[in-house]
């Protein structure tokens, strides 16, 4: 008898933990934050980027910051950029993607590239929808 408890109760398990795993892959189930700020988005000053998004291509979507043209990567310097992408007091990262990456694989890649931001969501959903801050700080 208690072979069988244990196997429906296994069985159980199993299938509670595929169900919440098909929501969070679907984007409606999403984990409660603990709360904490990245004392790293925390710090500096905030830019909030605001909304609507333009979406670029896959799952980039950009926004232009002309005013920060000269600090951006180029070129000659493809790692000049100390912008931070904060994703509701997040840090998304890795910085200074590869813009075919943030657009293929997401995941909250992004480039300051030539007095532009391009991004990803972390789950690579539109940062438009999501009920999500973004915002960046530029490190000193």
């Amino acid at each position: 008898m208690f072979r069988l408890i244990t196997r429906i109760l296994g069985a159980l398990a199993v299938l509670a933990g595929g169900f919440v795993a098909t929501l969070y892959f679907l984007g409606d189930f999403e984990p409660k934050s603990s709360g904490n700020v990245d004392p790293r988005c925390a710090g500096g000053q905030r830019t909030t980027i605001a909304k609507p998004i333009p979406a670029e291509l896959g799952f980039a979507f950009i926004v232009s910051l002309p005013a920060l043209e000269s600090v951006s990567d180029s070129n000659s310097a493809p790692s000049r950029s100390k912008l931070m992408l904060c994703e509701n007091g997040s840090v998304l990262g890795p910085a200074h993607s590869l813009h075919d990456d943030i657009r293929n694989q997401g995941r909250g890649r992004y480039s300051h590239w030539a007095g532009h931001l391009l991004f990803s969501a972390s789950d690579n959903s539109d940062p438009n929808k999501n009920q999500r801050t973004y915002f960046f700080v530029l490190q000193p």
